[in-house]
């Protein structure tokens, strides 16, 4: 690729009118990605998506679009992910896209989009189990943040039995429904269950901990909520 970015640079340079500058960026883009310079292909890619449509804009925008999320450059990231939406023929592009969209929507507290994109994800019969499974996640999320808590808790349920990180984290939400009714007890017994089965993921184990406590002070048991 050194010898590929020498000769796409001098292109670049020379033929500012050229006619195949969205091409050679396309290609700058992917060899500067290769070397680890996000920085570079970045540009590059976003150069080509400046352009009319090609046969390089879904990648490019793929690329960009990817590397702006990384970037937690979310706003960036939103654009082209929505060009990726518009432009793609890869049905996992697509995919990608509105998962992308999805996770853009929500970090910007744009509850009802991200939510519409992860309904999209979870009903569409091509989507693999564990593209679902994160659609399914996010969905509880929305559902849980905006106060939807029957809505959610199936699909924390089903995430919380999957496992890992992300299921720690539903069992612990899951440990708020009896806090939420008043049911202190039940909320001792649910923070047990995720200390027992989730023992490996620290920052669910201390709020769940800390539900315990605010359990206990509901039952009145100082001694416990002190220890």
């Amino acid at each position: 690729c050194e010898k590929a970015i020498i000769r796409l640079s001098e292109y670049i340079q020379n033929y500012a009118e050229g006619s195949f500058l969205a091409e050679a960026h396309f290609f700058l883009g992917n060899c500067a990605y290769d070397q680890n310079n996000l920085a570079e292909a970045r540009l590059a890619f976003e150069y080509v998506l400046r352009q009319p449509i090609s046969d390089f804009t879904e990648s490019a925008a793929l690329g960009a679009a990817t590397m702006a999320w990384n970037a937690q450059d979310v706003t960036a990231a939103l654009g082209h992910y929505q060009t990726l939406e518009a432009v793609s023929v890869l049905k996992e592009n697509q995919l990608e896209a509105r998962i992308g969209l999805m996770r853009c929507f929500f970090a910007m507290e744009s509850y009802d989009q991200a939510k519409a994109y992860a309904e999209q994800v979870i009903i569409d019969s091509q989507t693999p189990e564990d593209i679902k499974r994160t659609a399914t996640y996010w969905r509880a999320k929305i559902n849980y943040t905006n106060s939807a808590y029957s809505e959610a808790h199936p699909d924390l349920v089903s995430i919380a039995n999957f496992g890992g990180e992300r299921g720690a984290e539903c069992q612990y939400l899951l440990c708020t429904y009896p806090y939420r009714e008043g049911s202190f007890k039940q909320t001792e017994t649910a923070v047990f269950k995720l200390i027992d089965e989730y023992a490996a993921f620290d920052t669910w184990k201390h709020k769940s901990f800390l539900l315990l406590i605010d359990a206990y002070i509901g039952m009145e048991d100082w001694f416990q909520a002190k220890t």
